[in-house]
């Protein structure tokens, strides 16, 4: 990890004005300080400061804070702000940086699942949050703190290979019993970034299986939002299984998945009700024929829908391949 915290801090060093200015969250504190201390090409030390930031929830208040340390520390427009952490601080980190004295570059460091598939670690990528379209000056994956940061993406992982099928989740059904540390990060990381690149425009519409559920149970419910996830793939596969005859077969291997990988199936605090309340009435459904065939844009009668969201109160049985 050394020599990848020298390559990050040289390579900002050498794009910029000489002067990078470094975030991290609490979990990336120590390579984000590597970053900031590596010496540069003369031997150079850096000036070896970082500032840590809690960018849960990325908003104003965020931002603000970001930029009364970039103005602490002296950055300018020609500066390089380095970012390592989750996520939601990448892209604030992204936002705070394009509206700081006219736009100031950046270099993205991702040490979590959720920041590597979803945050912009791919210039190409676009599910993350930011509005921010100009690509980052240098992207990189910590993919050894991968394995202990996995769970905010572990959920969005499933519901990429049971959109891509074939290999991709023949794959992730293979690993989900073994230790993540044992994953092939990398591999499997690329997998998820060509899913995303293969669906542009109205087909996009497919990275939305099982999100209307999940973001209607994250609404009603103190819920992770990959747990969430993971309770709308389920309601969605039950929904399949009524009107896309979606395999009995099919669906007991993406349940096996979920579970192998540690998310609970049911929560019994769910509100049927409560939840398809959150759902707008005009939603359009991406829906599974088989694992590898998903249709967008369906319209689902809500009493289906209810009873699908019903069925998250209880553990998966008999009743659910009926």
């Amino acid at each position: 990890m050394s020599s990848t915290a020298v390559a990050c801090a040289n390579a900002a060093r050498e794009a910029g004005d000489g002067r990078f200015v470094t975030f991290c969250d609490a979990a990336a504190q120590v390579l984000a300080r590597r970053i900031a201390r590596a010496p540069d090409a003369a031997g150079t030390l850096g000036a070896g400061g970082t500032t840590v930031v809690d960018a849960r929830g990325t908003s104003l208040a965020v931002v603000d804070k970001l930029h009364a340390a970039l103005g602490r520390r002296k950055a300018t427009r020609k500066s390089i702000i380095v970012a390592c952490g989750a996520g939601p601080l990448l892209d604030a980190v992204r936002i705070a940086a394009a509206l700081y004295d006219g736009g100031a570059r950046t270099f993205l460091v991702a040490t979590t699942l959720g920041a590597a598939i979803d945050r912009g670690v791919d210039p190409t990528a676009r599910r993350g949050t930011s509005s921010v379209t100009v690509p980052p000056l240098g992207l990189y994956v910590d993919y050894d703190a991968i394995p202990r940061f996995a769970k905010d993406g572990l959920g969005t992982l499933v519901r990429d290979a049971l959109i891509e099928g074939d290999d991709f989740f023949d794959g992730l059904e293979t690993l989900s019993p073994h230790p993540l540390v044992k994953w092939p990060w990398e591999s499997v990381i690329g997998d998820a970034l060509r899913v995303d690149r293969m669906h542009a425009g109205d087909e996009r519409q497919i990275l939305d299986l099982g999100l209307p559920f999940a973001h209607a149970i994250a609404a009603t419910h103190t819920v992770a939002a990959q747990t969430a996830l993971a309770l709308g793939i389920r309601a969605a596969c039950l929904t399949a299984r009524r009107v896309a005859n979606f395999g009995e077969r099919d669906h007991l291997r993406v349940l096996a998945v979920l579970a192998l990988l540690g998310f609970s199936l049911h929560d019994e605090r769910i509100d049927a009700d409560a939840v398809l309340a959150k759902i707008p009435n005009e939603t359009r459904f991406a829906l599974p024929h088989a694992i590898g065939d998903v249709e967008a844009g369906l319209t689902i009668p809500r009493p289906m829908l209810r009873r699908s969201i019903a069925r998250l109160t209880t553990t998966p049985g008999t009743a659910e391949f009926r």
